[in-house]
């Protein structure tokens, strides 16, 4: 089974991912943001550093359209997460494991991609562009 959304083994390949995190961080992470997409990463992740132990609050994004999270559908622009009307969204999404569920307009998330490669060169997606979107607008909200 090629497909990611139901690639049971999609999820498993962020094992690795969730004890880098921590060795690296060298302590418990407060927040994940990620896009949700297949579920793989941001899932798969979540999932590993709480079997460790973890405390995260996990915070999952998707594009304004898509039906991940149950909202009206319409065409949204970013590649690499959101699902369509009438798509099945396969179990790798699993939904006890994101705390908060925040949908993100393209534009926002396009904005903030161009301002991330403008001021620090580097250069990544829509998806990475509504995750950074979202992380931003916490910390402004929490000062």
């Amino acid at each position: 089974m090629t497909s990611p959304h139901h690639n049971p083994n999609n999820n498993l390949g962020y094992v690795g991912l969730a004890k880098e995190l921590l060795r690296d961080v060298g302590s418990d992470l407060r927040y994940l943001v990620g896009a949700v997409g297949t579920g793989g990463t941001l899932c798969g992740t979540v999932k590993e550093l709480r079997r460790l132990g973890s405390k995260v609050v996990s915070i999952g994004v998707e594009p304004a359209g898509s039906i991940i999270f149950g909202g009206s559908p319409h065409q949204h622009w970013q590649t690499g997460a959101g699902a369509p009307a009438g798509f099945c969204v396969g179990p790798n999404v699993d939904h006890s494991l994101i705390d908060e569920e925040l949908i993100v307009a393209d534009v926002d998330a396009f904005a903030t991609a161009r301002i991330v490669a403008r001021r620090t060169g580097f250069l990544v997606g829509g998806t990475a562009g509504m995750a950074i979107y979202v992380a931003l607008r916490g910390l402004v909200a929490n000062r």
